[in-house]
């Protein structure tokens, strides 16, 4: 029988201490909260690009919780 007993836990993986660690980023949308992204800067940095693309005409920015 399926158990639902670890899907709410958050996994931890070990990190080589040279890579950044996944972080909480705030996502505004026309200044406004849109989403929660849990990722490293640099991949927060290119989900961001990817929204600024996907819809041009509004102002899109993160900032690290």
């Amino acid at each position: 029988m399926f158990s639902f007993s670890g899907l709410l836990t958050r996994e931890r993986r070990s990190v080589h201490s040279g890579q950044p660690r996944p972080a909480d980023h705030l996502v505004h949308k026309d200044g406004m909260p849109f989403a929660i992204l849990n990722a490293t800067p640099a991949l927060a940095a290119r989900t961001v690009a990817g929204f600024r693309l996907a819809v041009p005409e509004a102002h899109w920015s993160y900032q690290l919780l």
